[in-house]
């Protein structure tokens, strides 16, 4: 089961890189740590982007991206407290994208083994506008997830194929990456516990 969400955190910290493109390098650089699992030299560098007092936008992303640090460490009162100082921000600028904010909340809730708690957070991130369709569709295979670990086989099976099927049009948008890398991926999360002979 941690090999399911670890795989599930790789993808979504790899659709994070494509989505903050527009970020400073130093967060950038953040997300290459966070992908690698070098969450101490990771902590370093975003602690640094925000102590150089950026513009709140900036700063808000930093938050952001140290609860995404915590969360890997597995500090889970320290991913929260950072993603609501991200949410806070974000809010306060009126910025449309917050959904995000509220997949981690669900992730977090996940990874602490909370499922009614991620469930609630992530249906709440799939009521907000999405940057990009891939991230749409990382969450819906978060859905698919957690009613995995609940037991829920026909919900698991519905939200696998809304996130395949959602991953599928942004392909087809988007040339840029291979749909099936994610296939393949999706398709390990359950594979050491659950067949899903569904691709």
């Amino acid at each position: 089961m941690r090999n399911t969400v670890f795989v599930l955190l790789i993808i979504g910290f790899f659709i994070c890189s494509k989505a903050n493109a527009q970020l400073p390098d130093e967060l950038m650089q953040t997300d290459s740590l966070i992908q690698a699992k070098d969450y101490k030299k990771a902590l370093q560098v975003v602690k640094q982007t925000i102590e150089q007092k950026s513009t709140r936008f900036v700063l808000s992303q930093a938050y952001y991206q140290l609860s995404r640090v915590y969360l890997g460490l597995n500090d889970f009162d320290k991913a929260i407290y950072h993603n609501h100082q991200s949410l806070d921000i974000r809010e306060n600028l009126r910025y449309e994208f917050i959904a995000g904010n509220y997949m981690l909340f669900g992730l977090i809730e996940m990874k602490r083994g909370n499922n009614d708690k991620a469930l609630g957070n992530l249906f709440k991130a799939a009521e907000l506008p999405f940057e990009t369709l891939e991230f749409s569709g990382l969450l819906y295979a978060y859905i698919a997830q957690v009613y995995y670990r609940k037991g829920k086989i026909d919900e698991v099976l519905k939200y696998y194929a809304i996130a395949m099927e959602t991953l599928q049009t942004a392909f087809e948008e988007s040339s840029q990456l291979d749909l099936n890398h994610y296939r393949i991926r999706l398709n390990r999360l359950y594979y050491d516990d659950f067949f899903i002979g569904y691709l």
